[in-house]
């Protein structure tokens, strides 16, 4: 009964979210349950906090108004934790996806792992501190890392571009900040975040890559993620690119990423070492990507002609996955994607796809959604819009401050709104 209850409830929330909100009436029509149990679904909702009522909604009749319901801006909160070589954030959004506050963090020492770790969780206390929200309405942190996740029990299984072995990131996390935590890849991530919340909703094939120091990526095929034996399917940078010769820090010679990644525009501005990195090394680098995506933003041609060039063997990667995979978008992120020349760059390869034979238009767009909000999005589909919403901490922040004296992040701290309108195609840069 338990179940049902929490899974009942679960779809409700689900569906005042994606309708922007809606009278109880409707939405017991959308979700197939009775009026009678939507009712008392969305009161408790509403004496929680979680929920509140709009404006009236008019069904185009001459009977009475219907009070739309819609999700409470400071109903809930979450932790959002975005750790990669390129950089590092810590942010708090609501459970509608504002993003409230963010902020980089600066670690001593990123390969030591533990110690990163506990850095981070501390400075999320004094974020949480800072940003003013009600701490029992944060129901969990959502961790995103540039690293392969078992998801057989949640673990970080290696960080290769960090240096970090197999660790339990969502359970230290959890034991730090006293709150449910969840891990994944943050490619997988950026795709789901997209996927269930953001420009490719409703989509069920998405390729995503993201290009940032590194090259990652992440494949949905009919609604599932792919991840692989070893968790690391998407992951394209280590893919064969034929007539390449440079060796990848891998070990072999022509992966992708020693042409397409921010790395290769480094190595062939030669600022970067050729041959094998070590993670410090790719962290030291993070400084000098920024550097040059300033640079070539700016028009300086040396750094345009590496990022168009860097950009054309992306382009060509993903022309080649697009018979195997059938896609409906592809998607790219990351900050090396947000280059415009490098963006340029993609869609001149891209041009030729329409000589090829005859496919159902497959779109290419740019993700808005950072490492951070991703992490934020994570968390919201985890410990809100799903059945494990813990209501009963809602229900002791609801007893600790009583009704009209919820605590409210003030209009100023709201950094970004993070949730496009429903089927908004993802911008591109100059757009």
């Amino acid at each position: 009964m338990q179940r049902v209850r929490r899974n009942n409830r679960s779809t409700v929330l689900q569906k005042i979210l994606a309708n922007g909100g809606a009278p109880r009436s409707e939405v017991a029509d959308q979700v197939g349950l009775s009026a009678m149990a939507v009712s008392r679904i969305t009161r408790e909702l509403l004496e929680v906090g979680l929920v509140e009522e709009g404006e009236k909604a008019s069904d185009g009749g001459r009977g009475r108004r219907r009070t739309r319901l819609r999700l409470a801006a400071s109903g809930a909160y979450v932790l959002g934790l975005s750790i990669t070589a390129y950089d590092q954030y810590i942010a708090v959004g609501n459970v509608r996806g504002d993003v409230l506050v963010q902020r980089p963090v600066k670690v001593s020492f990123l390969q030591e792992t533990q110690k990163t770790l506990r850095e981070i969780a501390a400075a999320a206390e004094r974020l949480i501190a800072e940003s003013g929200v009600d701490r029992l309405r944060i129901l969990g942190a959502g961790v995103v890392i540039a690293g392969f996740v078992d998801q057989d029990d949640g673990f970080v299984s290696s960080a290769p571009y960090l240096g970090w072995g197999r660790t339990d990131v969502a359970g230290l996390f959890s034991s730090l900040l006293d709150m449910p935590a969840i891990v994944e890849n943050v490619s997988h991530a950026v795709n789901l975040a997209e996927v269930r919340f953001g420009s490719c909703k409703g989509r069920k094939n998405v390729v995503l890559a993201r290009i940032a120091t590194g090259v990652g990526g992440s494949l949905l095929v009919d609604g599932r993620l792919l991840r692989g034996a070893n968790f690391g399917a998407g992951q394209i940078a280590h893919m064969p690119i034929r007539g390449v010769k440079k060796r990848c820090f891998c070990g072999q010679v022509g992966c992708l990423h020693t042409v397409a990644s921010g790395w290769a525009v480094l190595d062939e501005l030669q600022r970067a070492k050729p041959a094998r990195l070590s993670a410090t090394e790719f962290v030291q680098h993070a400084r000098m990507l920024s550097e040059a995506i300033d640079a070539a933003n700016s028009g300086e041609r040396h750094c345009v002609a590496a990022f168009r060039a860097a950009g054309r063997y992306l382009g060509e990667a993903l022309r080649v996955l697009l018979p195997p995979l059938d896609p409906e978008q592809v998607l790219l992120t990351g900050v090396v994607s947000r280059c415009a020349p490098y963006w340029e760059g993609v869609n001149e390869a891209w041009a030729n796809i329409r000589s090829e034979p005859p496919r159902k238009h497959v779109g290419l767009g740019l993700s808005a959604i950072d490492g951070h909000a991703a992490a934020i999005f994570l968390a919201l589909g985890e410990f809100v819009f799903s059945p494990r919403l813990d209501i009963d901490r809602l229900r002791r922040a609801a007893k600790a401050r009583p009704k009209g004296k919820v605590r409210r992040v003030p209009a100023q701290y709201v950094v970004s709104r993070r949730l496009p309108a429903h089927g908004k195609q993802p911008r591109r840069p100059g757009a």
